[in-house]
């Protein structure tokens, strides 16, 4: 008696990040005459059921039949190749500045598939489903992106910085308007250095120099400003 038992692993198959375990489905020859026994190759792991038809698995690979016909001896074998679908979305994702003249900030985000679901989560409960949601809280936010094929997701954090620091600001005359003195210098001084300058005073007077001159007494005002933030400082000099 040389006949052999028919023995088939199953149809290939491809799991996905939501697979844990996965179950496979053999198939063959029935009755106490036979014994079943799967053996894991290529990475492939049996978590319980190795003498079963429906072992359970718990890593991919190449997975093995064998059905053995007790009485004559005779062996059958099949294999199945289950594949990991384990892609997860390449995402990148940023936040630009909060400053004094811009008090809001756009979150931005890319990612390499069309097959995808998204949402934000950020300070004070913050939640989004938009791409690019307007923020007005600086802070640390989270994009998650999930892939609907794999079920594999990719979270990537996008920082909002606030800069809404104030310049320093000082101003200073040169002496004191006279007959033989008929004009004084106006000196200003800011930091950062690279802060813009803007003095007005008694009769229009205008100026966006550091140190102006002029001829009229009275009040002037400097108004400082962070070209960087657009945070401004002011203060008044007599003449």
């Amino acid at each position: 008696d040389q006949v052999y038992p028919s023995a088939y692993a199953g149809a290939d198959a491809s799991v996905n990040c939501s697979n844990t375990t996965y179950t496979l489905n053999g198939s063959g020859s029935a009755g106490q005459d036979f014994q079943y026994q799967w053996a894991a190759s290529n990475g492939g792991a049996i978590q319980s059921g190795a003498n079963t038809l429906n072992p359970v698995i718990q890593h991919t690979g190449t997975f093995t039949l064998f059905i053995t016909n007790v009485v004559n001896g005779c062996s059958s074998s099949d294999a199945v190749l289950i594949n990991a679908l384990h892609t997860a979305p390449v995402v990148s994702a940023s936040g630009n500045t909060i400053t004094c003249i811009q008090n809001t900030a756009t979150l931005n985000a890319s990612f390499n598939t069309a097959n995808t679901v998204y949402g934000w989560t950020g300070p004070n409960g913050f939640n989004s489903a938009l791409l690019s949601p307007v923020v007005s809280i600086p802070g640390s936010y989270i994009i998650t992106v999930s892939d609907t094929l794999s079920n594999c997701s990719t979270a990537v954090v996008a920082a909002v910085p606030i800069d809404t620091i104030r310049p320093l600001v000082s101003a200073s005359v040169s002496g004191i308007i006279t007959c033989v003195q008929p004009q004084v210098t106006l000196n200003g001084a800011g930091i950062p250095a690279s802060v813009n300058y803007q003095w007005a005073g008694p009769n229009g007077f205008n100026s966006t120099l550091q140190s102006p001159q002029t001829g009229s007494a009275g009040t002037y005002l400097l108004v400082v400003t962070n070209p960087q933030n657009g945070c401004t400082r002011s203060v008044s000099q007599s003449v």
